[in-house]
């Protein structure tokens, strides 16, 4: 977990509850209770904006209740940390699965977060899912390709 805390009065003790917040969020999230992580979040984020992890994973606790605001929250990651390759991956599932008609842009998300981590396995997955749902099914099958040989525990969804 990236500490982007800049020290200031009681750096100690904001920096334990910071932590202690994002600890909290992340094992209410495991356990299905997203509304309690993203309070959890939320009260990290007001202790500390500047952290992309932080916003990743209120995107990850919100996409359940409200897609479009997870979609922000992912930017906001990206906006801090434009390398972040798991907010990019988790928007373009997530712009993806709000519409057939944003799939190009799904599938953008899918190359920014190859880009910045070639063995990004889901990325490589959904985005020949986004590209065999464009009736590309060549270049989704050498995605998927990808995705098995970095995981094999992907399942190419046509033989």
């Amino acid at each position: 977990m990236p500490e982007k805390l800049r020290p200031n009065r009681d750096d100690t003790e904001k920096l334990k509850d910071y932590k202690k917040l994002i600890e909290k969020g992340v094992k209410f999230h495991k356990r299905g209770k997203a509304k309690e992580a993203i309070k959890c979040y939320d009260e990290a984020i007001k202790i500390n904006p500047n952290d992309d992890e932080v916003w990743w994973l209120k995107g990850n606790s919100i996409t359940e209740f409200d897609k479009d605001e997870a979609i922000k929250c992912y930017d906001e990651a990206i906006k801090i940390n434009p390398k972040h390759d798991k907010a990019w991956a988790n928007k373009g599932i997530i712009i993806g699965a709000l519409s057939y008609d944003r799939l190009e842009e799904a599938i953008r998300c899918f190359d920014e977060a190859i880009k910045i981590n070639p063995k990004h396995d889901v990325a490589w997955f959904f985005k020949g899912m986004g590209l065999l749902a464009l009736k590309k099914p060549d270049e989704a099958t050498k995605c998927f390709d990808e995705a098995v040989k970095l995981n094999p525990k992907h399942r190419r969804p046509f033989r």
